[in-house]
């Protein structure tokens, strides 16, 4: 099937914007489609499960009470909600 994050281009735009000292900066840059590695085509058993895992790492509660923890965890960190436990920022 053709992948429906890149629509079969195998690429997509990326869209920085940089805040330092001389002002804010924006650009964009093609990129190629992580969900199909650049090849246009995937399968919907392979979207469901990069879905399912989106869903299982990233906090969807919202962050009511604004709370979030640090984390360090296998060489990486973040934060993580303190309502659902799922990550709001890595980095």
């Amino acid at each position: 099937m053709k992948c429906p994050k890149c629509k079969g281009k195998g690429k997509y735009e990326v869209s920085v914007t940089e805040h330092g000292s001389d002002g804010v900066e924006k650009s964009s840059f093609p990129m190629d489609c992580d969900l199909c590695e650049g090849t246009g085509e995937t399968t919907q058993a392979h979207v469901d499960a990069v879905e399912k895992a989106h869903n299982d790492f990233w906090c969807s509660c919202g962050n009511p009470s604004g709370d979030a923890s640090y984390y360090e965890e296998g060489g990486s960190h973040g934060w993580a909600c303190n309502d659902c436990g799922k990550v709001v920022q890595v980095g």
